[in-house]
């Protein structure tokens, strides 16, 4: 089954991240995700510090409408670590959604906090905050939380 992915690659990674030309391994991530859903709900990826494994996941999944992208780190300084690059992602992705919200869910069992951006703002998050985990775009939580 092919994904609608609503922008081109490099549209996308322009667009969200900044980049020029992704990588081979975001753009082969890039190819597997829109040419076949072997994946169901879950990918497994492995490679070095700084070789672009959170974008080649998270540029896909932002650049389609009808994607969660859950993204389950080892130790919550990791899940710290990416809320920044997240931040950065996601007011770009809201910019392109004609003012529906994008929203960040982070929960890492001691804390959990819910950000939402509209037309590239951060706004502030509305709801019952306890009640928030999996209902958002990105979900980054431990391993530990998650299971």
């Amino acid at each position: 089954m092919s994904v609608e992915l609503n922008m081109s690659v490099s549209t996308a990674y322009k667009a969200l991240v900044g980049f020029e030309h992704p990588n081979p391994m975001q753009m082969d991530v890039w190819q597997q995700i829109q040419d076949d859903d072997e994946f169901g709900v879950g990918l497994l990826i492995k490679g070095p510090t700084g070789s672009g494994k959170t974008e080649s996941v998270a540029i896909p999944a932002l650049a389609s409408d009808n994607r969660r992208l859950v993204m389950i780190y080892p130790t919550r300084s990791l899940v710290d670590d990416q809320i920044g690059r997240f931040r950065t992602m996601l007011s770009a992705k809201s910019r392109t959604t004609n003012g529906k919200p994008v929203t960040l869910n982070v929960d890492t069992g001691a804390t959990s906090q819910r950000m939402s951006w509209v037309n590239g703002t951060e706004q502030k998050a509305e709801g019952n905050m306890r009640r928030h985990l999996y209902q958002g775009d990105v979900i980054i939580t431990t391993i530990d939380k998650f299971l």
